[in-house]
């Protein structure tokens, strides 16, 4: 069975990169560049969407209150939410996963696995300082300049 994740960030390259990774591995990426537009994507889709991967502060809706919307219309929808601002953490609700930027890839797949994998009533954990490889970190490098 091929799982479906929903990835909204407003960084066009994040996204890109983040997309493409996960293609990579074989999951069916689904993406909005804002929670507006994801809300839009999770009406029209027909099929299940296994994890929604969100930014957690953008224009509009936050991450935090699009997880919430999309789990009451999409139960059993896993989340994990990225951010770069360490007090965004503050906004995970426990039974969501985050993961701090910048991180990995080899990090990312990694936690994306472990949650598509793990039944929904198993604790998530919080990923404050994941392994700085290759991709993101030099991405946000050059966004940051």
């Amino acid at each position: 069975m091929a799982f479906t994740i929903l990835l909204v960030d407003d960084d066009t390259q994040i996204r890109e990169l983040v997309r493409s990774t996960l293609q990579a591995q074989g999951y069916c990426v689904l993406e909005a560049c804002d929670a507006r537009g994801a809300l839009t994507i999770s009406s029209e889709w027909q099929g299940s969407i296994h994890l929604l991967l969100s930014d957690i502060v953008m224009p509009g809706m936050s991450g935090t209150d699009l997880a919430v919307r999309l789990g009451a219309l999409r139960p059993g929808l896993r989340v994990l939410l990225m951010s770069g601002d360490e007090r965004a953490t503050m906004q995970v609700q426990a039974q969501w996963t985050f993961i701090q930027k910048p991180f990995g890839l080899a990090a990312l797949i990694l936690t994306v696995e472990e949650l598509l994998q793990r039944s929904p009533k198993v604790p998530p954990k919080v990923l404050k300082k994941a392994p700085r490889r290759e991709g993101l970190p030099a991405i946000q490098k050059r966004i940051s300049r």
